[in-house]
């Protein structure tokens, strides 16, 4: 059961490729560029926050330290906001290759309930038990989604310094 249940969540996010695959004469649009940008944002994202880590981890020797700075200043899990987008992108493609395939939605559906409803709430509750400074960060970083929103209010800036 442990490596038959993401074989299947893989399977159902390539259900996507069905179309992409077995439309042979498809002109690209903008749909096309959409998926494309999605897609490669999708991978910056999940790049950087590896790279993050692997700094962080050669430049601090403490178990309870936590990484706040770059993309994990923004998001609590931007390596899981970058895979969930990368299916999101995935079914964009297979989407603007043939849009009656707009049933292979289950696939990033799938992918974005595990990451919400298993792979998030593990690892949080974990960080929660091993790291004492993890609550405070919870509280002021979005999960997933950044928040976009200009500081204005100096009190605000010296809370977080």
């Amino acid at each position: 059961g442990i490596h038959m249940m993401p074989t299947v969540l893989v399977f159902l996010g390539c259900l996507p490729f069905i179309s992409s695959f077995t439309i042979p004469d498809s002109n690209l649009g903008i749909l096309d560029g959409i998926a494309v940008l999605v897609t490669a944002g999708a991978i910056w994202i999940e790049w950087r926050a590896d790279r993050d880590v692997t700094l962080f981890r050669r430049s601090n020797q403490s178990r309870e330290a936590l990484l706040q700075s770059g993309v994990w200043s923004l998001s609590r899990h931007p390596n899981y906001l970058g895979e969930i987008s990368f299916w999101w992108g995935v079914y964009l493609f297979g989407v603007a290759a043939n849009g009656r395939y707009w049933w292979t939605i289950i696939g990033p559906l799938f992918m974005t309930a595990l990451f919400l409803g298993i792979s998030i709430p593990m690892i949080e509750k974990r960080l929660l038990e091993r790291k004492p400074g993890y609550r405070r960060y919870l509280e002021i970083t979005p999960m997933l989604l950044p928040r976009l929103r200009v500081k204005n209010d100096p009190r605000e800036l010296s809370e977080e310094l």
